[in-house]
This record gives structure tokens, C-alpha cells and sequence, in this order.
């Protein structure tokens, strides 16, 4: 029975009539065509439906089980005026299983640039087959898909800016792409970046860049370049693909990371001519100590592979410039990498970066190069009671 009296001024058909109607009809065979045949009709009710601004009486019918949960709105004709799945969806943390460069192919066989060993416009050569290594990273799968995706909290992949490259996902948790398809850089810079984060979250600085970096393997419109956006506190990595990509050389993974880092430690946003320096020469030493961790071959060639070739000449972390320098903010990095590294080469890697990664809490917009060399000596006060003092001078 119904009895909205207020309604039957709006209806342009008698409620009652129409309800003796739907009193006639199956509904269970109304939604047959629409649901599988053991999805039964658990709940139903009549309601009235705006179909186009214009009101009818229709039926909400309601299934659900363990593993589904869906409503379908009908009219007496049989027509879906509304359907709702219900299920609500999560993502997943996991893992996923991959193919990188680590850090380079170059290093990995222990060769220079050159003669077969060259980049050949992306072509999957055969000499490159040995240089691939297995890996597993944290990932997201989500449930809603039955997909994986290359998203943890510290990284999301997308695709921000031309060239245009769809992300690589997949059905399974296996993301096997060798160079000569996007999904490669895609993983690639999606381990790197994940893997950086959670060594120097082992030495305690887990608190720079605790957020989720946005990251294009393939930007910067074809241009070889790869830039660090600070992006109004949602910041975004974009990597070019002129020359030899940057997503396949983990040394220009990490040191754009490595600004990251930098800007999350102190927000620095109006660089003097010195200071753009210094951020070059601190990113360039963080990519030298990871990649020379894995390998000492060229360990002095900043992008082994990136660089160093017929693109660009790369650049050295053991350059015999003295400071100050009237050469580029690069030619200024490039001093303090070499600095830096030979501190490295003195008391070793882990206590190393994490003078550095102290350090950086202390730098301004401001800061020389040898303001800086005080707060590394400030550092290792705090970190290691002077005991590197002597290797941190003679450096």
C-alpha cells in the first residue's frame, strides 16, 4: 500500500495501479538478463526513480555474497535505470619482480662506451643480455583491477609530460621488460628511487622525502634532460629521453632524487650562484656512493652510461679544480663531489653519506662550499665525536 499523498500530485500515473502492476511481475526474471544465475535477489524495495527529470515507480533489487555485492534499479519494462556495484575495492601492498640496470650496463660488464657497447637508439642488443639483473620492489596490487601497479609510498609512476609512454602495469606480478620497451624505465627508475629511500631510511634519515614522488621515465619532450620539481610540496622527477635514456643509468636516478633530498631537508627555494653548485655536487656524490658501492669500475665517471659518449661528456667525481672556480655551477659541483668522495675513499661509504645527509640540514640558500666543508666537520661532531676529523681537513 502507498500512501504519499503529496506524491500523487507529482506522479503522472496512480501509485496504487502501478504497484498492483509490479505485484504481478517476477522480478527475478526481471534481473536475469543483468546478473548470472546464481546471483538470487536477496532484498528489493520500490522506489521511485527520476528517469530524466520525470518520476517513475521502480524496483531496487539488492544481491550479495561473500565475494560480491551489487543493486540494479528497474522499471517495469525491464530497463536499467541505475546499477551500483557495491564492493568496496583495496589496494594492496606486494611485491613485484623485474629486470633493471644496477646501477648501469656498463658497469655491470666492466666496459666503456663505444665500439658495440653503445646505446643504438634503444635496440635490445645482445651484448647487454648479461648486464640485466633480477630484483624485487613494493608495489600496489590493486583488488578493484586484479592489476599491479608501480606505486609504493615513496614513488608513483605516471606519465606527466610528452613523449607520451602509458605506464607499465600488469596482470601478474612480473614486470620483465628488456630496453627496448617504455616498461623498462619504468622499473627501472621505480627501483632505484624506492631502493635509495630505504638505505638511507637504514642510516635514520627516512624523514627526507616521506612522501610520494611522482615520476615520468619518459619527459622532458624527447630532450636530454632530466629535472627535480619541487611542484608546491608534491614533488615530481621528469626524465629525458635524448641519448641515452636517463631512467636507464641509475646515477642520474639518484642524483635527481638526491635534490630531493636537499630541498626536503630545509626547503631551500632561492639559490645563490654557489649554493645551485653545491646542490649539483652533493646530488652528483650521492649517485657516485651508490653506484660505486656495487661496482669500482669507473667509479669516478658520473653517468657511466648516460654520458660519456657521443650525447654529452658526463662528469668526473675526482676532479683536481681547486675552489673557488669561475666555471659553471657543474665545474663547482664537481669539486665538491670530488671532496666528498675522498673523504669516502678514507673512511668508507656509510659514514660518508651519513655526513652528508647530516650536513644537508644545515645548508641555506646561501651556503659556499666552504661553509659547507664546516657543517660536514659540524656533522661528524655530532655523529662520530671528531673521530674523522683529520680525513674530513686533508680533504
Amino acid at each position: 500500500k502507498l500512501e504519499y499523498p503529496e506524491l500523487d500530485k507529482l506522479l503522472d500515473f496512480d501509485p496504487a495501479e502501478e504497484a498492483l502492476r509490479w505485484s504481478k511481475t517476477d522480478l527475478q526474471q526481471l534481473v536475469k538478463p543483468y546478473w548470472p544465475e546464481d546471483h538470487h535477489i536477496r532484498s528489493s524495495r520500490y522506489v521511485v526513480y527520476l528517469n530524466e527529470e520525470l518520476p517513475e515507480l521502480a524496483a531496487e533489487c539488492n544481491t550479495w555474497s561473500a565475494t560480491y555485492d551489487q543493486t540494479l534499479v528497474l522499471n517495469l519494462d525491464g530497463e536499467v535505470l541505475a546499477s551500483f556495484d557495491q564492493t568496496r575495492h583495496v589496494n594492496i601492498d606486494t611485491l613485484i619482480h623485474c629486470k633493471i640496470f644496477n646501477p648501469d650496463p656498463l658497469t655491470v660488464l666492466g666496459q666503456s662506451y663505444g665500439g658495440i657497447y653503445k646505446d643504438l637508439n634503444d635496440v635490445n642488443s645482445t651484448w647487454m643480455d648479461p648486464a640485466y639483473s633480477l630484483a624485487n620492489i613494493p608495489a600496489t596490487y590493486s583488488t578493484g583491477t586484479s592489476t599491479f601497479y608501480l606505486e609504493n609510498p615513496l614513488v608513483k609512476m605516471d606519465d606527466l609530460e610528452a613523449p607520451v609512454a602509458a605506464v607499465a602495469t600488469a596482470l601478474t606480478p612480473d614486470f620483465y621488460f628488456d630496453r627496448s620497451q617504455t616498461g623498462f624505465e619504468d622499473v627501472n627508475v621505480f627501483y632505484h628511487i624506492s631502493n635509495f629511500h630505504q638505505y638511507i631510511d637504514a642510516l635514520g634519515y627516512g624523514s627526507l622525502m616521506n612522501l610520494q614522488l611522482t615520476a615520468d621515465a619518459h619527459a622532458q619532450f624527447g630532450a636530454d634532460n632530466s629535472v627535480f620539481n619541487r611542484n608546491g610540496g608534491s614533488p615530481t622527477i621528469l626524465f629525458g629521453t635524448g641519448g641515452v635514456d636517463d631512467g636507464e643509468d641509475a646515477d642520474v636516478i639518484i642524483h635527481e632524487y638526491s635534490h630531493g633530498l636537499s630541498w626536503s631537508a630545509n626547503n631551500n627555494s632561492s639559490f645563490s650562484n654557489e649554493r645551485s653548485g653545491l646542490d649539483e655536487g652533493l646530488a652528483d656524490y650521492f649517485a657516485t656512493s651508490y653506484s660505486r658501492n656495487l661496482s669500482n669500475f669507473h667509479w669516478d665517471s658520473v653517468f657511466t652510461w648516460d654520458g660519456h659518449n657521443e650525447y654529452w661528456p658526463g662528469r668526473t667525481a675526482s676532479t683536481t679544480n681547486m675552489y673557488p672556480t669561475t666555471g659553471s655551477i657543474y665545474k663547482t659541483g664537481e669539486i665538491w663531489n670530488a671532496a666528498m668522495s675522498g673523504i669516502w675513499s678514507d673512511i668508507g661509504a656509510i659514514e660518508t653519506d651519513n655526513l652528508m645527509l647530516e650536513a644537508l640540514h644545515f645548508f641555506t640558500d646561501q651556503t659556499t662550499l666552504p661553509e659547507a666543508a664546516i657543517y660536514i666537520l659540524q656533522a661528524d661532531t655530532a655523529r662520530y665525536g671528531v673521530v674523522h676529523t683529520t680525513a674530513i681537513c686533508n680533504r
